[in-house]
């Protein structure tokens, strides 16, 4: 008797088992399935379908970390900010003026900026580059930025006052897009809704993909900024998944 229960009992925990990963099959194949899907297609290259591209002189300047000194050079809040990550923040100004300077003696059509042109995102700082790189555009070079993980919503921003760290004001994305607008925003063919990524055509036939890769839109007051990166799905106008960029 008891070892036909047991038989019993075996069959209904087999059976029970059976019906559990049945579920979880459906449940997960239909997660997948919804999940979408990327197309890649490749042509081979011909003749016929290959493209010439223009020659184009760009130059490329990168982590500026601009800061304007009337936040605070001196005191032991300063000092520590130095300290804890060196970089030349008193003289960002005038290597930002050299590097201008030099660009445009060198007869390139546009200059490439990607990312980190702030100290840390701080709103003053931000509108000083701008007005520096209109030296550039004044003379006809076109500039493109994207941002980097210093430059929005960045808790870091700081004024420094003897041994005391004073919050100034930082800026959202859309203040980014809008600061920089004469610097690849607003000529852009394309603009991604779910981020600051963008595609711009600096010379004819040849496009410059910028790519945001930066999260601070995880970033919190009070904690350190998120300075990891990561690159998702792009979304069309209409709302759509992009397949690529």
């Amino acid at each position: 008797m008891k070892r036909k229960r047991f038989i019993q009992n075996g069959i209904l925990y087999v059976l029970a088992a059976a019906i559990v990963i049945t579920s979880l099959y459906f449940i997960v194949s239909g997660y997948i399935k919804s999940r979408p899907v990327l197309e890649y297609r490749f042509n081979q290259m011909t003749a016929q379908n290959m493209i010439s591209y223009p020659d184009a002189r760009f130059a490329v300047i990168s982590d500026l970390h601009y800061y304007d000194n009337s936040l605070g050079i001196t005191g032991s809040a300063f000092e520590a900010c130095l300290n804890s990550d060196r970089k030349l923040l008193t003289d960002s100004a005038d290597l930002l003026n050299l590097a201008i300077g030099n660009i445009l003696k060198s007869g390139v059509k546009f200059v490439l900026i990607p990312g980190d042109l702030t100290k840390d995102g701080e709103l003053l700082c931000h509108r000083q580059v701008a007005a520096v790189l209109s030296k550039l555009t004044q003379q006809g070079i076109k500039v493109y930025v994207i941002p980097g993980n210093h430059d929005i919503n960045n808790p870091g921003a700081f004024r420094y006052e003897d041994d005391r760290s004073i919050p100034v004001p930082n800026i959202t994305a859309e203040q980014f897009a809008d600061i920089y607008d004469k610097y690849g925003y607003g000529s852009a063919i394309y603009r991604d809704s779910s981020s600051l990524s963008y595609v711009a055509e600096p010379v004819n036939n040849l496009w410059l993909v910028a790519l945001d890769t930066c999260r601070y839109e995880e970033n919190k007051p009070g904690h350190e900024a998120v300075v990891g990166g990561k690159l998702s799905q792009m979304v069309q106008g209409d709302g759509s998944l992009a397949p690529s960029l």
